[in-house]
């Protein structure tokens, strides 16, 4: 089976992304900016926060994300709709939304910090009233 060239230009625009989004989390990790948005999905209830260094690293990270799975699912989607008669193709292309949204929505488990990331832990665990539950 044949690909389009713009079907094979998505797939490697969502892998790139997706390199990035690993790399900048490493950025965000390493500097301790993980907290330089404490929201969201604003930041510092804005969408364009002040330029302190760690709001920019977390908030670019953000973006990165937000850019990397929108290719992918545009990638997932177009596979869905054209290929879907490869069963190979849609396997893939289930497999890669359940990989790409299972981080975003869950804990930390293969960095081994034991800290809730994600929507999840920003929504939930950094919500005053949870917060204040604990105390």
């Amino acid at each position: 089976m044949s690909f389009s060239p713009r079907y094979r230009a998505l797939v490697y625009a969502s892998l790139v992304a997706s390199f990035l989004v690993v790399v900048w989390g490493g950025v965000v990790r390493v500097t301790g900016s993980g907290l330089g948005c404490p929201d969201w999905p604003l930041c510092h209830g804005q969408f364009l926060p002040s330029l302190d260094p760690a709001t920019q690293i977390e908030w670019f990270h953000r973006f990165l994300a937000i850019a990397g799975g929108v290719t992918v699912a545009a990638a997932v989607l177009w596979s869905l709709i054209v290929y879907r008669a490869d069963r190979r193709i849609l396997t893939l292309a289930v497999v890669t939304a359940i990989l790409t949204a299972v981080p975003c929505l869950s804990c930390s488990a293969c960095c081994g910090v034991g800290e809730g990331i994600g929507i999840w832990s920003l929504v939930v665990l950094l919500n005053p009233e949870v917060r204040n539950a604990f105390r």
